[in-house]
């Protein structure tokens, strides 16, 4: 697994959580600034980037859980599963 400055991001915060996908193609990485990331496995490239809301409101995910077909299940600080 690539481990680089997007897994750190002093910037934003510290990383909360990482997890891989089921197929081991993407790591998905969240902080505490509410950013959830997707990236390639092998290279690093970001994939995706977006901010976690709810409600049109920035959460922060404590956990990852990933699921069949792809889907990613974030556990919020406010104890939301998406």
């Amino acid at each position: 697994m690539y481990v680089g400055s997007v897994l750190h991001p002093e910037e934003q915060g510290a990383s909360y959580v990482v997890r891989r996908s089921l197929d081991g193609e993407r790591v998905y990485s969240t902080d505490n600034s509410g950013a959830l990331t997707a990236l390639d496995a092998a290279t690093g490239a970001v994939l995706r980037q977006t901010t976690l809301t709810v409600g049109g409101v920035p959460t922060c995910a404590l956990s990852l859980a990933v699921a069949p077909r792809g889907r990613l299940l974030v556990g919020t600080v406010g104890g939301r599963v998406l």
